[in-house]
């Protein structure tokens, strides 16, 4: 008996190794097909803009728009530069439904607190309290509308057929997309809108009216250093080393 317990304990632990091995055999093997599509879609954008600057210096140096007019006629019709295929692959690779679900949850929490922060500024008698709160959370509140921007930044650019990760020197295989960026916004945005509620109703909830936004700022800061391999690690790590550099 003892010697099949070790013998089933031994498969067992085979049967793990195996199954590991599998799943990282499998990100790596989806790595590779990304990284694939990134470059395939490079090759397809600069071949447009091969064209677009011979034929541009073309004109110059001539003096005519036979160049453009050429362009026009047969580059901007032709499938390596209509075709989106490839955009569409590489958008359903990085979509995942968790984040667009996040994205949707704390978007609309995020309206409706900053709809009752809203509310809470037209019935508020005292405006001494709104021009310190002002003061206090319009530095967040920067950083966070600047996050949501740079997410609809990528979203236009990767549209419009703008490769920003080759322009920012990015890493092909592990970048953030429009959506993560939308998701980070939306929590900040949900935290932000009940850091200002807590401040302006700091007397009911027996809060010290200050610990709010120290709290807040707190909490923004820590995330960013926080060494732990979860929450971004990579996309946070890799701003830090862009900011010492600044």
């Amino acid at each position: 008996l003892t010697f099949n317990l070790k013998a089933l304990n031994r498969e067992t632990q085979k049967q793990v190794r195996t199954h590991t091995r599998k799943i990282h055999e499998l990100k790596l093997a989806f790595s590779e097909f990304y990284l694939s599509l990134i470059l395939l879609q490079n090759y397809q954008n600069l071949n447009f803009t091969g064209f677009r600057k011979i034929l541009k210096k073309h004109d110059k140096l001539l003096g005519t728009d036979a160049g453009a007019k050429w362009r026009q006629t047969f580059v901007e019709i032709a499938p390596f530069y209509t075709n989106k295929d490839i955009d569409k692959l590489i958008q359903e690779t990085e979509q995942s439904p968790s984040t667009t679900f996040k994205v949707g949850l704390f978007s609309g929490a995020f309206l409706v607190l900053i709809i009752t922060v809203i509310l809470s500024g037209v019935f508020s008698k005292a405006r001494n309290e709104w021009r310190i709160v002002f003061r206090l959370y319009r530095g967040t509140l920067l950083i966070i509308l600047f996050m949501f921007l740079i997410g609809i930044n990528v979203y236009g650019w990767r549209t419009s057929g703008v490769n920003h990760v080759l322009i920012f020197e990015l890493d092909p295989r592990n970048h953030l997309s429009e959506q993560h960026l939308m998701e980070m916004a939306a929590i900040f945005g949900v935290l932000w809108t009940m850091s200002v509620l807590a401040f302006l109703y700091s007397n009911t909830l027996a809060i010290p009216a200050y610990a709010n936004p120290l709290a807040l700022v707190v909490i923004m800061f820590f995330f960013l250093i926080n060494p732990v391999k979860t929450m971004r690690h990579h996309a946070r790590f890799w701003l830090l080393r862009i900011l010492v550099r600044i």
